[in-house]
């Protein structure tokens, strides 16, 4: 299982009450967390062309590790 990112553009065709059910049933895997537009989803490695297949307008892309950034803020003595 890979976690997906799913961000709803403006040239979306599916809604994102779509998705969310289309996650759990079609594509038999689980929502991780929900914000507006936004969807991380927890999907079998095989099932990410079908996500793309059937999410037109949406970017889908696989959660990468993060990465640290270095703390810029200046420090008082």
């Amino acid at each position: 299982m890979s976690q997906v990112i799913l961000r709803r553009t403006a040239d979306a065709t599916v809604s994102t009450e779509e998705v969310l059910s289309l996650v759990g049933e079609t594509v038999h895997g689980r929502v991780i967390h929900h914000s507006g537009d936004n969807v991380l989803v927890d999907v079998a490695a095989g099932e990410l062309d079908t996500l793309r297949r059937k999410l037109t307008g949406w970017v889908v892309s696989p959660q990468q590790e993060r990465i640290d950034v270095p703390d810029t803020r200046r420090r008082l003595v």
